[in-house]
């Protein structure tokens, strides 16, 4: 395939680059060009070119093409095909693995450390963690808050340099901070559109005589005057919250016609815009809350660095670091003068992929590593989605300034070879006005346009008042399957070929209900932990059920899983068979049942004695591990089998599988049954987040997260759920190192409440989330080949209200769906439900 012209500026750029690459811009096949003119033009050796993506696959798949490409254009070289095989096309965690295990001595590392992954690491900091603070000094224990660094140890560990970063600063930048929030707050309230309007409507009415709502029009208005005039006085904004509209109400005949409505809702009107800032604008004054935070901020420094010293030579003892250890030891080595030289006499070319989800950390370790070499970076700051595992828009915007100001090149790539030009028109359409600055148009390479209009539709069900939530989104859902069945049967497109996203997975197992009822075939993606599966769940309380004979709740628990299936009137039989001693344990009772006898009275009693299949397991626990444990459980029961004929089998089937190959990986080190059970009894109990394994999509409507579908494509793609508002996050400490940390004050403490920083830093969170929510959408959006449709199961909210700029620009309007009769909609609209409380079977009679 021939380069477009972009591209080839990019991939023949004479020193370092930075390149732009919209959705579906042909990126990977770029840098992979790239690398190729690193060796057949610059006469680089593979081992002299470093290719960093941020994902095992992603690697594998940079190394493969890149393969394929030698073969094809330099077939006469077989020693750089035999050299590519050790060549560093791999992670930024395992490359900084490299240069810590090069230079573990003069880190003062073992040499060889094992690296844990997530699990590991959440496992091993849990246990070290207590010990540790257990071992906290006296004085600090008296002047920090256990519980404050206990739940916020995990997070601030994961950013090291970033913590030490906030903590240096001290709180004698606040009042200017204060300051400057105070001059944001009032030129976003001054320059809002209803202001303006308000300055023209509040003087054409006014209420005679002694009317109640008069004095707050005069009121209101003056202030809005003042302001408009260059004050900038935040008492001036109270008074619009203050004011009490309920009291207030005025009477219509001291007004004149319509008056009285008129100004009653611009007074209202006002108030909400300026009521979302009342917090912030109560701690533009310093108090004693900000004085308790500058007392706090000491001892805690001094706490976090003890418990990082701590942690790290317990690290060193037990051979191990995590994820973000390796970040901040290849740092720390690159700092050494001597080993930069190092690298940069072996590494002459650096090439980075999706540059736009590194962190600062990474930023600064790539930095340090080229400062010899030639660096083309390749992202995309619309598509900057991964800010929960620290990515940060500022580094990419940071390596273009500073590939500019060294002489480099900037290239942006906008020839989309995904989507086609009408809607790719009407994608820049919706996007202008809400990224601003951030959007790149994108023009289309295709040449066909489908003849099925118009490509972007908007679908809303009507406000149903008396409906639960879930019943609405079981309703959205009644009307997706709708659509894509009528998709379907047109023969327009293919079950492969279309895609369902939402932003979280609660919504997904509703449309896949939906589908499945309707004969569709799904592919319902990972989503959500592992551990949380009905699967998980079974095999972990038949693998407790085994080590803990004498656990009556995992026992029982089991019985009534698809192993055993046992109803709950045959588990009353079962006790009420056995009440002549109460003492007995479940275990004991499953001997001593006649079960002949049960059998005649309950027909729900498996053709196999669970006696029989537990003692078998248990015999087998001495010899065998715990994954082999769950064949044989399996084996022994016809589990699988149960779970082929039930709904979304091939998900649930899967999430068997990989719960086995999870259990698998927990055998490492010591794979006796009770260490991996006590293993996943933590897991379970810290709430580790588990990847699920994902299901072949190809002839099946593909269900997943709009994080889940980056990289991919569809013909067709529902985004749906768009009137779901983000769940609100409550943290005990807010950090920034550009700006400091503060905490937010609780039960532990003597008082409680938010100081200044700590709203300070909470705003700008929410700026950050609300820039990526857009950057989100775009990203959903732009997964789609030939046409979009956006649903929500309420007329407002969430994405909806983000978007409507962009589809007011764009022209397009809402169409209403209509309700589905009630009793139509049979499929649940959450997981299956939990059993009854173990309880009420191990207790009743």
């Amino acid at each position: 395939m021939p380069l477009t012209p972009a591209q080839h500026q990019a991939v023949y750029a004479k020193g370092s680059v930075a390149v732009t690459a919209g959705a579906g811009t042909g990126k990977t096949y770029m840098l992979a060009q790239r690398y190729l003119h690193h060796l057949r033009d610059d006469g680089y050796s593979p081992l002299e070119v470093v290719a960093v993506t941020f994902t095992e696959k992603a690697a594998l798949e940079l190394r493969s093409r890149i393969r394929e490409m030698i073969m094809q254009e330099m077939p006469d070289y077989p020693e750089i095909l035999a050299e590519l095989d050790a060549a560093p096309i791999c992670t930024f965690h395992s490359l900084a693995a490299q240069i810590c295990r090069d230079h573990a001595l003069d880190l003062g590392l073992p040499p060889d450390f094992r690296v844990l992954d997530e699990v590991e690491s959440q496992l091993w900091f849990e246990e070290a963690s207590l010990k540790v603070l257990n071992r906290l000094p006296e004085p600090l224990y008296e002047q920090v808050p256990y519980h404050l660094l206990q739940a916020s140890l995990p997070r601030l560990l994961d950013d090291p340099l970033s913590v030490q970063g906030a903590l240096k600063h001290s709180p004698e930048s606040w009042p200017a901070l204060a300051q400057q929030l105070q001059e944001e707050i009032l030129a976003e309230i001054v320059n809002h559109p209803l202001i303006q309007e308000s300055l023209q409507i509040l003087p054409q009415y006014s209420g005679r005589g002694k009317d109640s709502l008069e004095p707050a029009r005069q009121q209101v208005y003056t202030a809005l005057c003042r302001l408009q005039g260059g004050e900038r006085s935040p008492q001036l904004l109270k008074i619009l919250i203050e004011r009490n509209f309920s009291r207030e109400r005025g009477s219509k005949k001291n007004w004149t016609a319509g008056g009285l409505e008129v100004i009653r809702k611009q007074l209202k009107a006002l108030r909400d815009l300026v009521k979302p800032y009342e917090a912030e604008l109560n701690v533009l004054q310093l108090g004693e809350l900000d004085e308790d935070l500058a007392q706090l901020l000491p001892p805690l420094q001094e706490a976090f660095n003890w418990i990082w010293r701590e942690l790290q030579a317990r690290k060193r003892g037990d051979r191990v670091l995590c994820f973000a250890d390796l970040e901040v030891y290849a740092l720390e080595a690159l700092q050494d003068e001597r080993i930069r030289r190092e690298y940069g006499d072996r590494f002459q070319a650096i090439l980075v992929d999706e540059f736009q989800d590194t962190n600062p950390t990474q930023g600064k370790f790539l930095r340090a590593l080229s400062q010899q070499a030639t660096l083309t970076v390749v992202g995309d700051e619309k598509q900057s989605i991964y800010s929960f595992r620290r990515a940060d828009i500022q580094v990419f915007q940071q390596m273009r300034r500073q590939i500019q100001e060294e002489g480099g090149e900037e290239v942006a790539l906008s020839l989309c070879f995904r989507t086609h030009p009408r809607l790719i028109e009407q994608i820049n359409t919706i996007f202008r006005p809400l990224l601003k600055q951030l959007h790149q148009s994108l023009t289309s390479a295709r040449d066909e346009i489908p003849e099925t209009e118009p490509d972007v539709q908007v679908f809303c069900l009507p406000e149903a008042p008396t409906w639960p939530k879930a019943q609405k989104r079981a309703a959205e859902a009644y009307r997706i399957a709708d659509l894509v069945q009528g998709w379907l049967n047109s023969g327009e497109v293919a079950a492969g070929e279309i895609a369902i996203l939402a932003r979280a997975n609660a919504p997904l197992g509703v449309y896949a209900e939906a589908l499945e009822a309707r004969g569709i075939p799904i592919a319902l993606a990972g989503g959500g932990s592992l551990l949380e599966t009905r699967e998980a769940k079974d095999a972990m309380v038949l693998l407790e059920a085994v080590c803990h004979p004498e656990d009556d709740r995992a026992l029982v628990a089991v019985l009534r899983s698809p192993f055993f299936a046992l109803s709950d009137r045959a588990l009353l039989l079962i006790k009420q068979q056995t009440d002549g001693n109460s003492a007995l344990t479940w275990w004991q009772r499953l001997q001593q049942v006649d079960w002949a006898a049960l059998d005649c009275e309950a027909e729900e009693i498996p053709g196999i004695s669970p006696v029989t299949v537990l003692g078998e397991l248990r015999q087998l626990a001495r010899e065998e591990s715990p994954s082999r444990l769950l064949q044989q459980g399996d084996r022994l029961t016809g589990y699988t089998a149960v779970l082929a004929n039930l709904p979304s089998c091939r998900r649930r089937l899967a999430d068997w599988r990989g719960f086995r190959e999870f259990v698998r990986e927990l055998e490492r080190g010591d794979g006796s049954l009770y260490s991996v059970v006590r293993r996943l009894q933590r897991l379970r109990a810290m709430e580790a987040a588990i990847p699920r394994l994902p299901l072949d999509a190809s002839n099946a409507v593909s269900l997943m997260t709009i994080h889940g579908s980056k990289g991919l494509e569809w013909k067709r793609v529902i985004l749906g759920d768009l009137s779901a508002k983000p769940s609100a996050r409550s943290e005990g400490v807010l950090f920034d190192p550009e700006i400091g940390l503060a905490v937010r004050f609780s039960d532990d403490f003597e008082r409680e409440g938010k100081p200044f920083l700590y709203v300070y830093l909470e705003r700008l969170q929410r700026q950050r989330e609300a820039q990526e929510s857009l950057r989100l959408l775009y990203v959903a959006l732009t997964r789609s080949r030939d046409k979009l449709v956006l649903t929500a199961c309420e007329p407002e909210g969430g994405f909806l209200e983000q978007l409507q700029p962009g589809l007011e620009a764009a022209a397009i309007a809402r169409s209403p769906w209509e309700l589905p009769p009630e009793e139509e909609l049979s499929f649940s609209s959450a997981p299956p439900p939990e059993p009854p409380p173990l309880g009420e079977i191990l207790l009743r009679d």
